[in-house]
């Protein structure tokens, strides 16, 4: 059995499955894709996930909120991803949200940094996310 995080998926594939389990309000086994303690800067406040539950409740109202907007998909846009040195990157990304009617991507670029773990898979260390995206803006214009 694999891991969400296992050596098969790389980075594209690791942020493609994050979406796919984040919409699926499956946020604990989203959990298995992150290295803890974990630092999370949102809109220039850091917090440090210390644990999977802290990044659950993270996650929570923001899944609730999406999934409340008619938000059917969460999909990875890779803007770039830097060269690996001592087993860590950076890969910049903006998330397409698609809803039934229309799709909205996120304006604003997040970065994730990750980690090459010693047996081959990849994990996320940490995330700058420069604002929290307005869910379903399109819908309410």
């Amino acid at each position: 059995m694999d891991l969400p995080g296992s050596r098969r998926l790389g980075a594209s594939a690791l942020l493609g499955r994050l979406g796919e389990l984040f919409i699926a309000d499956r946020l604990h086994e989203a959990t298995q894709l992150w290295s803890f303690p974990c630092p999370v800067e949102v809109a220039g406040e850091l917090t440090v996930m210390k644990d999977a539950e802290e990044l659950v409740a993270f996650f929570r109202s923001r899944h609730d909120r999406a999934r409340a907007a008619g938000m059917t998909a969460l999909v990875p846009r890779i803007i770039a991803i830097e060269m690996p040195r001592k087993h860590r990157f950076r890969v910049w990304l903006r998330w397409v949200h698609h809803f039934d009617t229309h799709d909205e991507e996120e304006e604003h670029t997040s970065v994730f940094y990750f980690v090459r773990k010693p047996w081959g898979g990849l994990s996320i260390e940490m995330m700058d996310i420069v604002r929290i995206p307005d869910v379903g803006r399109a819908q309410s214009a």
